[in-house]
């Protein structure tokens, strides 16, 4: 049996380990459809982790919530998306 001192370090990995397993035990695409608002935390999470807690990121959630929820956006709100999507992902038009 291992035992983890209670310290800041044990604490982040023990979250980062919540959240993966959060991430890898539930069913996406179902999720995706069922509870889009719980769907677009899961994956804000995900982001921060790759890229970083920065502006694109809740950009991009933000707008696919909505997108998730089928309500309109603006001209501006889609440029933003597609903005946000370049930035995150810059290969994805090639």
């Amino acid at each position: 049996m291992i035992f983890l001192w209670p310290s800041e370090g044990t604490k982040e990995a023990l979250e980062h380990t919540k959240r993966t397993k959060r991430r890898f035990s539930v069913d996406m695409d179902k999720l995706r459809e069922e509870d889009p608002e719980l769907y677009v935390e899961i994956e804000r999470e995900g982001l921060i982790e790759t890229f970083g807690d920065i502006p694109e990121v809740h950009t991009y959630t933000k707008l696919l919530l909505k997108i998730l929820q089928q309500e309109p956006l603006t001209e501006e709100e889609i440029r933003d998306f597609d903005e946000a999507m370049d930035h995150l992902w810059p290969d994805r038009k090639q």
